[in-house]
């Protein structure tokens, strides 16, 4: 049980830690990505966002759509835009 809660708080640090690096890189409002806005360099922070926490760690798609109040469906659709955009 211990080694489960160790890796919640090593990936929740992650989370927040990549939301950071990714929003000061694009000049993006870090609390605005949260929000139903789709402006451009919110839309691009979330898909960065998105696939360097689905290379980096194991959490699933639900739980990184739910991070950002969207659906798994928007964060497949994202990483495949990323992707292409790379």
């Amino acid at each position: 049980m211990k080694e489960i809660t160790m890796m919640r708080s090593i990936e929740q640090a992650s989370i927040k830690e990549a939301i950071h690096i990714f929003a000061q890189l694009n000049r993006a409002n870090q609390d605005a990505l949260v929000m139903s806005r789709r402006d451009r360099e919110l839309a691009e922070t979330r898909r960065m966002v998105w696939a360097y926490l689905h290379e980096n760690t194991k959490l699933s798609l639900t739980f990184l759509g739910q991070i950002f109040n969207r659906h798994h469906s928007t964060v497949i659709a994202g990483l495949r835009v990323h992707k292409r955009n790379m």
